[in-house]
């Protein structure tokens, strides 16, 4: 079996697929690739404007791979003499290719984060029921290993999993500590390739809660589907729970001054309750090791039962490290085939969600709230009252004009700041609404601080 010639395909052709094409086609320094094939590629037609896919074309004559239109990933799918498929074309399309490759006794290899959320447990069934491979680990970060981290460590029992999952808002918020304004951090990520053209998948959370949704369900095994993990946008209209387009350079500033930087961090950790998932931008103290990494870069922290905490750190987007966590999914299959080995299945297939995943009402927290009035006498009162009516206990709240903090930022109009200790969000969603119904009290944002 160790010499036998190994045939894959690739579905789709674009940033991450050139690159996986690039590395199987050069077979650079490793033997491993010695035995592979590059018997297939589908994509969509022969426009592309991706330069590396058409130095590829010129330099190996791809044309007698090559399967062009709507049927190609049909042709990957069917062809009998393909042992391996990686799909790269994304969308939820691609749940169907996954699914019918599985069925035809193909190993798969996918950076498909929607699907892999939406229906891991189906595929891993499908790949058990087949005895072939799903390799996902390059679904989420790129080239961080982290799903191979997870799965080797869930036995053991996992506390927490806490990071950066998202590299596009990590670059715009590290921008805007720099003191650059949420639009022009936007405009830059996109102009470097960070940001995709539509960031809204981005900067509301959807992106990073796809990926814990795959990482927790991974570590705490038990399925966490994406609905069960709150996200910053959901929740009463006109409040903002930390929406990175409506948090400003003042906050950011303000924050910095107190001892906090604004991270946007995706977080599932086990409580008494069950677990608790969520994907928020929060306030992190300024030398925790997750406030450290910044820009693009992401950050994951394993908290492991009886072994303590396990960071990883790495470019967690990409076509190149994207294609690296490909390829290392590609040497773990080859193994499986060349040892004649059943794959090591990681989803909890077979276990729906058998852990309570805690309501956002029901959960704590504490943070920062920052509102703006007009300067008009007793507004600052009324918020305090507010405050008190709900039972939310205050740390810290001041007024920036009268504080002569932040002149420089602050406009005509008056931006107050309160610091509550931890309180039910049940409290803190019906203060904010209160504060919302009044006709003085606008542009309201809370940040919640990070709790281990």
């Amino acid at each position: 079996m160790k010499n036998r010639k190994i045939n894959v395909g690739i579905i789709g052709c674009g940033n991450v697929g050139s690159n996986v094409a690039h590395f199987l086609l050069e077979k650079k320094k490793n033997s491993k690739l010695e035995n592979i094939i590059l018997a297939g590629i589908a994509v969509k037609n022969t426009n592309s404007k991706n330069e590396l896919r058409q130095k590829l074309e010129q330099k190996f004559n791809l044309r007698n791979i090559l399967h062009i239109g709507k049927e190609s990933a049909e042709d990957i799918i069917n062809n009998p003499e393909i042992d391996i498929v990686i799909e790269l074309m994304g969308g939820n399309k691609a749940y169907d290719y996954i699914l019918s490759a599985l069925k035809n006794k193909k190993h798969v290899i996918t950076a498909n984060k929607m699907v892999i959320a939406d229906y891991g447990d189906v595929l891993f069934e499908e790949a058990r029921k087949n005895a072939v491979g799903l390799g996902i680990e390059a679904s989420v970060c790129g080239a961080i290993p982290i799903i191979k981290l997870l799965s080797s460590y869930y036995n053991y029992g996992i506390n927490s999993i806490s990071g950066i999952l998202n590299g596009t808002t990590n670059y715009i918020l590290t921008q805007m500590k720099n003191g650059m304004g949420y639009k022009r951090a936007l405009k830059l990520a996109q102009e470097k390739g960070f940001a995709e053209k539509d960031p809204s998948d981005d900067v509301s959370g959807n992106d990073a809660r796809y990926k814990l949704s795959i990482l927790a369900s991974i570590a705490f095994q038990s399925l966490i589907k994406p609905k069960q993990i709150s996200i910053s946008t959901e929740g009463t209209e006109g409040i903002a729970r930390g929406e990175i387009p409506l948090i400003d350079i003042l906050d950011i500033a303000y924050n910095n001054h107190e001892g906090f930087d604004v991270k946007f961090i995706a977080q599932a950790k086990r409580t008494k309750d069950g677990i608790e998932a969520k994907v928020y931008p929060m306030l992190i103290r300024s030398n925790h090791e997750i406030a450290k990494v910044n820009y693009e870069n992401n950050t994951i922290i394993v908290d492991v039962e009886r072994m303590g905490k396990q960071q990883l750190i790495g470019k967690g987007a990409g076509g190149e490290p994207t294609a690296y966590a490909i390829i290392q999914d590609l040497f773990d299959i080859i193994d499986t085939i060349a040892e004649g080995k059943e794959p090591k299945l990681i989803y909890p297939y077979r276990r729906k969600s058998f852990l309570k995943i805690t309501r956002v009402g029901e959960r704590k927290s504490s943070g920062y709230i920052r509102s703006i009035s007009p300067e008009v006498p007793g507004i600052f009162k009324i918020k305090s009252e507010i405050f008190e009516k709900q039972g939310i206990s205050i740390r810290k709240m001041e007024d920036l004009i009268e504080g002569k903090i932040f002149e420089d930022i602050v406009g005509t109009e008056t931006p107050d700041i309160a610091y509550i200790y931890p309180t039910t969000e049940e409290k803190i969603d019906s203060a904010l609404k209160e504060m919302k119904m009044h006709k003085k009290i606008k542009s309201i944002l809370y940040i919640r601080k990070f709790e281990e």
